[in-house]
């Protein structure tokens, strides 16, 4: 049986079966629509998901963080739309057996404390931002860490952080994907780079 793009993202207009599925599965659940990447992969495992991933993200190198092994990635972007600023941009990726609401909020502030200690060049908030993106990848995922990750995110100064979660399981991909106000002029570019460094669209 062919997949309703996974039951989460919005689904075709004109079927009905997939409109009456979409909203018997999200009852009672508010948060911003994703999507369901890789459908063809319906077993996909973490390692398949990681070199997936990693084909799309620059330098990347091995650390742990919270007894995680985290593959972490950074890279910088400009541009003169931003008021000539700069994004400095690490992304974390890690697996874990469950992941909890109280693990993914612990996990990306771990990661924003990275990101602010490693940070390259100018100080954060001189001419530049840094966006701290958190994925944690699972086949088990509890409902309140997709309500976190898809709820508004934390505000930083000059910071931006990301908690991002990919369920195996059901091979979707969660995050925050409406407008990031004390951001907006970098919200569709984060937006963006997290649907294509962690999806399938690039």
């Amino acid at each position: 049986m062919p997949l309703c793009r996974g039951l989460g993202a919005t689904p075709p207009l004109g079927d009905g079966n997939c409109v009456s599925n979409f909203l018997a599965k999200n009852r009672g659940r508010v948060y911003a629509p994703f999507y369901n990447y890789w459908d063809e992969d319906e077993n996909m495992d973490f390692q398949s998901y990681l070199a997936k991933v990693k084909i799309h993200l620059p330098d990347t190198k091995i650390i742990t963080l919270e007894n995680k092994e985290t593959t972490v990635s950074y890279e910088e972007v400009f541009k003169l739309s931003w008021f000539a600023t700069k994004l400095k941009i690490f992304s974390f990726v890690a697996y874990t057996e469950t992941i909890s609401e109280s693990l993914i909020k612990s996990y990306s502030t771990t990661c924003l404390n990275y990101a602010r200690k490693n940070i390259k060049g100018l100080p954060i908030g001189v001419q530049n931002g840094v966006v701290s993106n958190s994925v944690l990848v699972s086949e088990s995922v509890d409902d309140n860490a997709i309500s976190f990750v898809t709820a508004r995110p934390s505000k930083h100064y000059s910071a931006f952080e990301m908690p991002i979660v990919f369920d195996l399981s059901k091979n979707e991909l969660f995050f925050y994907r409406d407008k990031i106000v004390w951001g907006m002029v970098y919200s569709s570019f984060i937006n963006n780079y997290i649907t294509t460094k962690f999806g399938n669209k690039a």
